[in-house]
């Protein structure tokens, strides 16, 4: 199984995964910036705390069982199938 590719040569991805990340960046400074504002924002940085592992819970699901474009195996063509 190999990655669709686009006219230039770059991996596409499918919309879950750039979700996914985009997601993950924007509550990594989500979480950064009401860390640093203090007691006022503490609320919205709880549910921060409480969102980002959903978030990777959804990823490494749809490693296992997502679509084509982005399964585990692929990261590491060499390996895959193989016990270290």
């Amino acid at each position: 199984m190999a990655l669709r590719r686009s006219d230039r040569g770059t991996p596409i991805w499918d919309v879950p995964l750039r979700i996914f990340h985009w997601l993950l960046a924007l509550l990594v400074a989500a979480q950064v910036v009401t860390a640093s504002i203090g007691v006022t924002a503490m609320q919205v940085h709880a549910c921060g705390r409480y969102t980002q592992p959903a978030l990777v819970q959804f990823r490494v699901r749809g490693g296992f069982s997502g679509g084509p474009h982005a399964p585990f195996p692929i990261f590491c063509p060499g390996q895959a199938g193989s016990v270290v």
